[in-house]
């Protein structure tokens, strides 16, 4: 399947992610948002949100990492109101809406960091960082590592360019 969908033309993918419904919520309550921040969640795809929330409570966080999650089948689940703040990214989590998609590991080695987004994946996050700069015309996209002092790939991926044109 995966080898399938890769052959499907890029063009043909973002028509399809134009005609998905909508996968965010707007906020119950309204914050200043200066960025939208692509993550990975560094795990393997078959990670659960049991363990992603184990580690979030092994680091002291009392709410999710990331506003928005994007399954490997790019199913998007919303874990925290766009209202409230979450811990994507130090000293900047108030003015930024966090978005992570499942992955970035392969055998979880260290060091083992990589692009494992799914086709689905893919079309999904362009989804939801479309429907987040419409809400937000004047939020930055960037990747985690695009942040100030962050010494991390996390996305894995250039979002920053990637998303630049939307």
């Amino acid at each position: 399947m995966k080898a399938l969908l890769a052959l499907i033309p890029l063009a043909i993918i973002l028509t399809a992610a134009r005609k998905m419904t909508t996968l965010t919520k707007p906020p119950q309550k309204a914050r200043a948002i200066k960025y939208i921040a692509i993550h990975v969640t560094a795990t393997q795809q078959n990670t659960t949100l049991a363990a992603l929330w184990q580690g979030w409570k092994a680091r002291g966080f009392t709410r999710a990492g990331y506003h928005y999650l994007v399954w490997p089948n790019g199913r998007v689940e919303q874990l925290i109101d766009e209202g409230l703040i979450s811990n994507g990214v130090a000293n900047y989590n108030t003015p930024t809406v966090n978005v992570a998609y499942v992955g970035g590991i392969i055998t979880g080695k260290p060091g083992d960091y990589h692009d494992t987004r799914t086709p689905e994946q893919k079309i999904a996050l362009l989804q939801i960082v479309r429907e987040l700069k419409a809400r937000y015309p004047g939020a930055i996209v960037q990747g985690h590592r695009d942040f100030p002092n962050v010494a991390k790939t996390c996305p894995n991926f250039n979002a920053k360019a990637e998303y630049a044109n939307v």
